[in-house]
């Protein structure tokens, strides 16, 4: 029985996009907040994954590029597993999709990664998905949709006491990212709308596992593009999203003044100019951390 298991998770590991996950060497060092920075913004992502009570269970992180998404994800991710929880492994899976990887620019391998992470970190539905794979080992080139329901959905359903499973966040960071780098296409219009249609593709497939009731949360992050906002504003999905716009949330001028500062002081110490002059440190952080919010408003 090991050994079936062992197969099954290989043969899922060798389909799935694991340079999309967190911990993956491709993203190694995976980006972080800086210490002391988007307290208010982590707190509230945990709070609202922690409070099982009467809240939705997709979440939308939004902003403009370079506002932190994909380190705000990461910090999330590393800040939950540090916590000591009642189970292992609160944060059940991650995708980063990157546009500049054929790998993580495309869905193609979106349900299968994400089916693999699920078996490690929930040890009961192992051996359910490994059964799934054995019993139909072309799942993994049928369509996503299908695959959602072979490899997470009814492997779910089969478990007992599936209401006493706990609730497991997702993240799927950069949805804005994946843009079907293998299928671009000459003409630039037609490559706009396939890249629509893909974005879409992903939120719905969210959706569908989210409307099967399973002990799953969701928190996505992208740029907010007016196909992705309109979509997740839609009657589909208003009453099931709780949107946050990372503009509206914490103390950016502090967060990168406190930034500024300690690397330009880090830079003064390399420089053996420590204390030479901490007012004109601070006044040349407060400059850049202005300079910055000015280059974001605009």
């Amino acid at each position: 029985m090991h050994n079936f298991t062992l197969n099954g998770l290989l043969f899922l590991y060798q389909h799935a996009a694991m340079g999309a996950v967190h911990e993956s060497d491709e993203r190694f060092p995976p980006p972080l907040c800086y210490p002391g920075t988007r307290d208010v913004v982590v707190s509230q992502v945990i709070g609202w994954y922690l409070d099982e009570k009467g809240r939705k269970k997709i979440m939308w992180v939004h902003a403009p590029l370079g506002y932190g998404k994909t380190a705000i994800a990461g910090t999330v991710k590393e800040k939950l597993d540090a916590m000591q929880l009642d189970f292992k492994s609160p944060v059940g899976a991650t995708f980063f999709f990157w546009r500049s990887s054929p790998e993580r620019s495309s869905p193609t391998r979106f349900i299968i990664t994400l089916a693999y992470q699920l078996a490690r970190s929930i040890p009961k539905l192992r051996p359910l998905i490994d059964a799934a794979i054995e019993s139909q080992r072309d799942v993994v080139k049928m369509a996503l949709e299908i695959q959602l329901m072979k490899l997470i959905v009814e492997p779910f359903k089969s478990l007992d006491n599936l209401a006493t499973v706990p609730n497991r966040l997702v993240i799927v960071d950069g949805i804005d990212e994946c843009i079907n780098l293998d299928r671009e296409f000459l003409v630039k219009r037609r490559y706009a709308e396939d890249q629509e249609i893909v974005q879409i593709r992903v939120l719905d497939l969210i959706r569908r596992l989210h409307s099967h009731h399973l002990p799953l949360s969701f928190l996505i992050l992208s740029q907010p593009e007016a196909w992705i906002k309109r979509h997740l504003e839609s009657r589909l999905f208003r009453d099931v999203v709780e949107p946050l716009n990372l503009y509206e949330v914490g103390d950016h001028m502090n967060d990168v003044k406190r930034f500024v500062r300690v690397e330009l002081s880090q830079i003064a110490e390399y420089l053996s100019l420590e204390g030479a002059d901490e007012a004109s440190v601070k006044s040349q952080a407060t400059d850049m951390a202005l300079a910055w919010e000015i280059c974001h408003i605009v």
